[in-house]
Parts: structure tokens; sequence; C-alpha cells
């Protein structure tokens, strides 16, 4: 209650942790008139995970199964006839296989095969 020439107490949130307004963290402390600038986080944030060690993608492979193509046809066709069962890359394998067997038959036409 208040007394007389006072004004009444402002209705609110009873003091506590509540969701932080300004994103700083999860809480933020209401004191029942105020933010307060006391912060916390309810959950620990996530463990950071180890990074992957780099690997063979499809996409490198392509890149090789290319350049053997060009300068080591033999190699081309391995390349290419192993993206042929991967999926999503059959048609590259495809590309990669004609191409090395095109530079392996081109090769043998100028060297009077």
């Amino acid at each position: 209650m208040s007394t007389q020439g006072e004004p009444p107490a402002p209705m609110g949130p009873p003091p506590g942790w509540y969701a932080d307004p300004w994103h700083q963290a999860e809480q933020r402390y209401w004191d029942g008139g105020t933010w307060g600038t006391q912060l916390r986080q309810t959950q620990p944030p996530p463990p950071e995970l180890p990074s992957a060690p780099a690997r063979w993608t499809n996409d490198s492979l392509a890149v090789w199964g290319v350049i053997g193509a060009l300068f080591f046809a033999p190699a081309g066709v391995v390349i290419g006839c192993v993206l042929l069962f991967l999926p999503g890359r059959a048609t590259r394998g495809v590309v990669i296989t004609g191409v090395s067997f095109g530079v392996m038959l081109v090769a043998i036409v100028l060297l009077g095969g």
C-alpha cells in the first residue's frame, strides 16, 4: 500500500530470471523494476566437434579423372570407371572414360599404331 501523496508502485512481474530482451544471453535478472546487468545461460553451450579430416571427394576424383584423361589416359579410364558407380557422378564417369579412350585412340593413330 502507498502512503498519501505517493503514487502506487507499478505492478509488474515479480523479481526473477527472465528471457533477456536484448538477446545477449538466455536470461537476464529483473529486480521488479529494472533489468539488471546479471546474465546467465540456462544450458551450457554445446561442445565444439572436432573437424573431420580432409577426404577425397567425388569432385576431386572427377578433377583427377580429367587430368588422367588428358595426360595419362589409362588412369583416366580407371577413375572414370570408379565414378560410374558413385551416386550422382555417373555422367562425369562416362565423360572421363570416353575422353580417356579418345585420347588413347588419337595417340595410337598419331604414333602410327
